[in-house]
């Protein structure tokens, strides 16, 4: 019977904790997304503050700009790997507050 190399079997066993772990995330990050109150409230609240809801879509779409974003990703890939909304519908919803 052939022996497996001990440094063989610290990688093998390095790459499947880090699968394991990955997937664990992404379940962890679907349930924070389900229990968190939406990032909704929270920019369509600062409007109403400051006044200025064109200023706060100004700001999302420099940052969107100045990150290399993508302001309309996947919807798969903002389930598995986003805690807030994209950023197309956060300034739709501020677009629509002001119209």
């Amino acid at each position: 019977m052939p022996v497996l190399n001990p440094y063989a079997l610290v990688v093998l066993v390095a790459l499947l904790a880090d699968f394991c772990l990955e997937r664990a995330a992404d379940v962890l990050n679907l349930k924070a997304l389900r229990l968190a109150p939406p990032e909704e409230l929270a920019d369509l609240d600062d409007p109403e503050t400051t006044g200025r809801p064109d200023a706060l879509i100004s700001g999302l779409e420099k940052l969107t700009a100045d990150h290399l974003s993508n302001l309309t990703p996947h919807h798969l890939h903002v389930l598995l790997h986003h805690s807030h909304p994209p950023l197309d519908r956060r300034i739709d919803a501020l677009r629509e507050l002001t119209a």
